[in-house]
């Protein structure tokens, strides 16, 4: 469990403060602390502007000021959580960076890949970019829930989209 920091009660008087937002995004990495619908609903109000460059900041960097210890992970699925159910501007914006983690060699629960495709889905079958990642997951998790997922995602892109990939599709090679 974290600890509440001290700037707690400076995030409640001043939400709108842009230097408020490490503060509050340690806040989305944890729904059981209290103050989490406090720190989604200030975040979201500052709008997508403001907020996005700090969240690709904070899912692609793993140390502070928006981590502290071994929280990247749990604050990246909460990170994840809060724009997944926001306008979709946060999703289409964070999802190159959501993206790149889904490249990387994580286990499948560091973090737990379903909270990033739920970006990926959030932010629309017009992200082109993120089929390769797709693909690949669909091969390496084969037999899975990621698998299946991934394909779900894989289909729902326009067939002239995935007239580039059909290849790889039609030879069975995800």
């Amino acid at each position: 469990m974290r600890n509440v920091p001290d700037n707690y009660t400076f995030l409640q008087r001043y939400p709108r403060n842009e230097s408020a937002i490490p503060g509050l995004i340690y806040f989305i990495g944890d729904r059981n602390l209290p103050g989490w619908d406090e720190a989604l609903t200030a975040l979201a109000e500052m709008g997508p502007d403001v907020v996005v460059p700090h969240l690709v900041r904070a899912l692609l960097n793993k140390e502070e000021p928006y981590h502290t210890g071994q929280t990247w992970s749990p604050d990246v699925e909460g990170i994840c959580i809060m724009v997944s159910g926001l306008d979709r501007e946060y999703a289409r914006r964070c999802c190159p960076a959501v993206n790149y983690i889904l490249s990387q060699q994580y286990p499948p629960s560091d973090p737990e890949i379903d909270y990033l495709l739920d970006v990926v889905e959030r932010a629309g079958n017009d992200q082109d970019y993120v089929l390769p990642t797709l693909l690949a997951l669909a091969k390496k998790y084969q037999g899975s829930g990621i698998e299946t997922r991934a394909r779900s995602l894989i289909f729902s892109y326009k067939q002239e989209t995935l007239e580039t990939y059909r290849l790889l599709l039609n030879r069975g090679e995800i």
